[in-house]
């Protein structure tokens, strides 16, 4: 849930796109489907509501993302400018790559984790592979 809640860190494109950006267009289109279905009265009643609910996950992934472009999270705030500035974020969002390493606001998403040994158990002897 922090991943959806929070503004704080930091996270890729990939996960950008795939957690956020999709999910959140498949749900309004899948409300919209449905509330046309239904009625068309009920739909203008649907679609806002539900964008308003995910109107918070989608800035919280959104400033993340300005994040690992290593740039406050107040950029976000470019999407208010039509046209020029959903065109900049687009680019600085979900084209350009996020900065190498550590930032100001956090490690670097991609970058892969030593793999964890695990944890041998009192009294157990530790396999060993033959080659």
């Amino acid at each position: 849930m922090k991943l959806y809640l929070s503004f704080d860190g930091r996270i890729g494109r990939r996960v950008y796109l795939l957690r956020f950006i999709v999910p959140y267009f498949i749900i309004q289109l899948v409300a919209g489907i449905l509330g046309s279905a239904i009625y068309r009265e009920i739909a203008e009643v649907i679609q806002p509501f539900v964008a308003l609910v995910l109107l918070w996950p989608l800035l919280a992934g959104s400033v993340k993302r300005w994040h690992d472009r290593n740039r406050s999270g107040w950029w976000v705030l470019i999407n208010l400018v039509p046209i020029v500035g959903w065109l900049y974020a687009i680019i600085q969002t979900w084209i350009l790559k996020g900065t190498s390493g550590n930032n100001k606001y956090g490690s670097d998403p991609t970058r892969q984790r030593p793999k964890q040994r695990p944890k041998q158990r009192p009294g157990q002897r530790q396999s060993r592979s033959r080659p």
